[in-house]
């Protein structure tokens, strides 16, 4: 038989020639054979795990099965570092994608088709979001896209009676079609604030429930690691960043027992060092990933319920451990904080209806350090009062759904280490709560505000009433 050929035309998918009716191709390792119809075929469902197998079957009599032909099949990396300039005109036609090349193409989100990019920058662009990603190049399959959102130019405005010429904060959207999706952008954003081209280490949590992923939040900042979310059903696709976007031998950590991310999932991770944080309930988990930070004695603490994830949501882009509780403390908990010292400054989250005054009780029965609570009269009031006792003035805020969890569990690992490692709060919004992050955006004196997830998790009219 000789040789076939493959051609990758996307990011999953190309075309193999040099066939002929009467062969066998296969896109999954062989599990599952398909038959060539013409001289050619354009194959969808290619990937770099599962490479493409060819073989041409016998007659039964006089000739055998020929051997399978294997193609080596890789994908390209997903491009970092792109950057991006707002359209700087009421025109709205003059915006840039920079930092590109020759190997990459780019299309805006709502498109089809893409455009190849022949040189550092893609000008005269319109308002919008646009993915760029490298080119597919023989068998190398196209990469993963980076999105880049191109904003409006908003006019200075003059206060009534003169004075300086203020301007509005720009807005940006970093969103996927779903929390998975969106998961992996949000990681995409991450290494362009690292400055990298790959991690050296990726946790990974639970896509259902958000207990463990925001239990990792301080370690996985402290690791300068994204946040990824799996559940069975795109197991491949996780594995499938991981191994693009994680450097050879580096450490993956999973979030939480067998029942949330299943060992099948960690089995088929070989050549990372694999490390599983899984304890008994969501709260022991919670105090494996605490024991991991190394705390002083001399350190704040949040504590968080675990019961409901708005509080713990908001404080996840601080940095700062979260201790997660229910009803009162466990006798774990109280052991572990007991080991710490007497010098801790605690910060409950939240009123009594989420974190109970029996917990504040205990822990100041403890004497272990300052306790204080935060807490509005909602999850938006004590999200903005947490952006202010622990950030202040800040040029960079994110915002979130407040009434969902998905998009802001990956959301605050990139807000804790954005702006070169001095973070950006994390605002809980939805359709009826945006005064108090409003509120917050204008008094920090904030000039960029990014909305994680997209425009149902955070509508364009939420982002505008923030501004």
């Amino acid at each position: 038989m000789s040789p076939s050929f493959f051609a990758a035309t996307g990011d999953n998918g190309g075309t193999l020639s040099n066939v002929e009716p009467g062969m066998k191709y296969s896109t999954d390792s062989g599990v599952n054979w398909n038959d060539v119809t013409g001289t050619s075929m354009e194959l969808t469902g290619v990937t770099a795990e599962n490479d493409v197998k060819v073989y041409k079957p016998g007659d039964g009599s006089t000739t055998s099965d020929s051997d399978i032909q294997t193609i080596d099949i890789t994908q390209a990396a997903t491009p970092a570092g792109i950057g991006k300039t707002d359209c700087t005109t009421t025109a709205q036609n003059n915006g840039q994608i920079t930092s590109v090349n020759s190997t990459m193409e780019y299309k805006l989100s709502t498109d089809i088709d893409w455009t190849k990019i022949s040189g550092t920058a893609v000008t005269g662009l319109s308002v919008g979001t646009y993915e760029v990603r490298v080119k597919a190049n023989g068998t190398v399959l196209a990469s993963l896209a980076t999105t880049v959102t191109i904003s409006e130019y908003v006019a200075p405005s003059t206060p009534s009676g003169g004075g300086t010429i203020i301007s509005k904060p720009t807005t940006s959207r970093i969103a996927g079609d779903d929390r998975f999706e969106t998961a992996v952008k949000v990681a995409d954003q991450l290494k362009k604030e690292l400055g990298v081209t790959r991690f050296n280490a990726i946790v990974v949590a639970y896509s259902d429930e958000f207990a463990d992923a925001l239990s990792a939040s301080a370690f996985a900042q402290k690791n300068e690691a994204p946040v990824v979310v799996v559940n069975e059903n795109n197991e491949e696709y996780v594995k499938k960043y991981i191994k693009q976007n994680l450097v050879k031998g580096g450490k993956v950590y999973i979030m939480g027992g067998n029942a949330v991310v299943s060992e099948r999932f960690e089995n088929s991770l070989s050549g990372y060092d694999v490390t599983r944080f899984g304890g008994d309930n969501r709260y022991e988990t919670n105090l494996l990933t605490l024991k991991q930070l190394n705390l002083t004695g001399k350190d704040t603490i949040i504590i968080a319920s675990g019961l409901d994830y708005a509080d713990a949501l908001s404080a996840s882009s601080t940095g700062l451990p979260i201790m997660i509780v229910g009803e009162k403390l466990t006798d774990s908990q109280v052991a572990f904080l007991k080991t710490l010292g007497e010098d801790d400054n605690y910060y409950i989250a939240g009123g009594t209806a989420a974190v109970s005054s029996e917990v504040e009780k205990q822990l100041k029965a403890l004497n272990i350090g300052t306790v204080n609570r935060l807490a509005g009269d909602n999850r938006y009031e004590t999200s903005a009062l947490l952006a202010e006792e622990f950030y202040g003035r800040s040029g960079v805020a994110y915002i979130a759904s407040g009434d969902d969890f998905p998009d802001g569990l990956t959301g605050g690992v990139l807000a804790g280490l954005s702006r070169d490692g001095k973070g950006a709060p994390l605002l809980l919004v939805n359709e009826h709560n945006t005064d108090n992050a409003a509120s917050y955006i204008e008094d920090a004196g904030v000039r960029t505000v990014k909305a994680i997830g997209g425009t149902t998790a955070v509508s364009d009219e939420v982002l505008k009433a923030v501004i």
